[in-house]
């Protein structure tokens, strides 16, 4: 349905940054009533084709369609295995590495992203590429299986590796998976291969684009939440939240949300907005974040138990699926959320 386009068309937006803006801002054209229209590049249209084969839906928050997202690219990435572990081709390691350096050099040169320390993370994960390409047999089905190990190497990096923004890592990642692509399209040129390397790249794509909006959004909900939760209580924030509050607003504060509910000691301390969007972008949570969440969580429910307007509600209903699906996520080491 047109709706459900539509959903899509958003859910693959870039989330609004000077140079996204200023990208999509060159597709524009006006349509006959004068109103900006965006015109699709062919990429984005297969996307949204992609993703209309997929459980990804309005009814989710951000970080559900993450979720969802996952387990469709680990599905791809399975299919296209069993499909290249059929092949007897091997590629020469050393001519991949050195094609690998060229790209790096390049980037360095060309990218304005990677300059100064951006420069050396971007270095770093081409080597960890390389180290990771050293141990495979040179078979396609192991390349592929490289991209998946740095992806999952570089998210345990620490809240560094993510800001919701292009950097190092974004730009090193998405380099060496094209490359990887490349090279396993070209070494088995078989249709169902090629289908699926295609559909893994656009879900991937797609995925690069929800994963800074699904931490935002996250942020603000509790942020939101917390603020309504004070608002229905009639209670004010504690006094050494004040200056936070003051300078930031309580509704995007996770830090002094996370206090004023004085039930989560462990986002009152920490990085609280931090913490969460790395939580989403890594896909996985602390035992001492799920502790933290699933406090919120109660609290949520107690305030739903009470009297309230339809209105206040409502808002909270909406905003608690954000705790319940990030409550969900795999559980990851303890002082995962820590800096690198």
């Amino acid at each position: 349905t047109k709706q459900r386009r539509d959903y899509l068309e958003d859910l693959i937006t870039p989330i609004s940054t000077k140079a996204n803006d200023e990208a999509r801002a060159k597709r524009m054209t006006q349509n006959a009533r004068g109103r900006n229209v965006y015109n699709p590049s062919e990429e984005e249209i297969e996307m949204v084709n992609v993703l209309k084969r997929t459980p990804v839906s309005a009814d989710n928050s951000l970080v559900g369609n993450r979720v969802i997202l996952d387990a469709e690219i680990n599905k791809t990435h399975n299919s296209l295995v069993k499909e290249l572990n059929k092949s007897d081709v091997k590629l020469n390691k050393k001519e991949l590495n050195g094609e690998l350096e060229r790209i790096v050099d390049d980037l360095q040169e060309t990218n304005p992203v990677l300059v100064g320390d951006a420069s050396a993370v971007a270095k770093k994960i081409f080597n960890k590429a390389q180290q990771l390409m050293a141990k495979t047999d040179g078979s396609p089905a192991q390349l592929m299986q490289v991209r998946r190990d740095l992806d999952k190497w570089a998210k345990q990096q620490g809240k560094g590796s993510f800001d919701g923004n292009e950097n190092a890592y974004t730009v090193a990642q998405r380099a060496v998976r094209d490359f990887l692509n490349e090279k396993v399209a070209d070494a088995v040129p078989e249709t169902a291969v090629l289908d699926k390397l295609r559909k893994q790249h656009l879900l991937l794509r797609t995925n690069d684009r929800l994963l800074p909006k699904a931490a935002q959004e996250a942020d603000t909900k509790i942020g939101r939440l917390v603020d309504n939760f004070y608002i229905a209580t009639g209670t004010t924030p504690p006094r050494t939240m004040l200056g936070k509050v003051a300078t930031v607003g309580l509704a995007t504060s996770i830090v002094g949300g996370a206090g004023m509910l004085g039930a989560l000691p462990y986002l009152a301390t920490g990085a609280g907005a931090g913490t969460i969007g790395y939580a989403i972008y890594r896909g996985s949570v602390s035992p001492s974040l799920r502790k933290a969440l699933s406090a919120a969580l109660k609290e949520t429910d107690k305030l739903l138990s009470s009297k309230l307007s339809k209105e206040m509600r409502k808002a909270i209903q909406a905003d608690r699926v954000v705790l319940v699906e990030a409550i969900k996520l795999p559980l990851a080491p303890e002082g995962a959320d820590d800096d690198e």
